[in-house]
């Protein structure tokens, strides 16, 4: 049990180290690999600019309450800048949250180390006087392996679903001109956040 629960810090120990060590661009999002097809995707939103506008002007002539009257020019220059610069804006956000992310690594160092030391001393005789759950290192050990690897996953998927998101940003900006359609460029928001 004692050379087993050695075996499972060790385990858990590389995990973290090599989950640690992974941060960086392996794990970011790669924004120039999206950049022809925001380019793409911002044409798009740009074509459907028009029957955007006249579904919303359409709407409030017809007496609907959701439709936009004069205050739609602004609606389009705000639209406008906000799908030329959303890919810019996403990518600025993304460095930062980042560098938020990152601030608990010391913590999952010491946690590490302090594992890897709680189970280098094991030894059959040593176990009695020391009235540690050799079970419970185990358990605790194994769940921190796996743990880890759920993690490094999570950063993978991740990092998909902000490129992914991020190519729309100029079509839910186009959207988001009739007032009936803004709720879509909130939801985006909140998703990316």
């Amino acid at each position: 049990m004692a050379s087993l629960a050695y075996l499972a810090a060790a385990d858990a120990r590389g995990a973290i180290a090599s989950l640690l060590a992974s941060f960086g661009s392996s794990t970011e999002p790669d924004f120039t690999a999206i950049g022809p097809i925001y380019n793409r995707m911002l044409a798009i939103a740009f074509l459907l600019l028009g029957s955007v506008v006249a579904l919303a002007l359409v709407e409030r002539i017809s007496g609907g309450g959701q439709g936009a009257g004069w205050n739609v020019i602004g609606r389009v220059l705000v639209a406008v800048f906000l799908a030329y610069s959303g890919l810019s804006v996403v990518q600025y956000l993304a460095k930062y949250a980042a560098l938020i992310a990152t601030s608990w690594v010391p913590d999952c160092t010491a946690l590490s180390n302090a594992i890897g030391s709680a189970a280098g001393g094991f030894t059959t005789a040593s176990l009695a006087s020391q009235h540690v759950s050799v079970f419970g290192l185990i358990l605790t050990a194994l769940f921190l392996s796996l743990m880890s690897l759920l993690v490094y996953l999570e950063l993978i998927v991740r990092s998909a679903l902000i490129l992914t998101s991020t190519v729309f940003v100029p079509l839910v900006c186009a959207l988001a001109i009739w007032p009936r359609m803004a709720g879509a460029a909130a939801h985006m928001a909140e998703f990316l956040v």
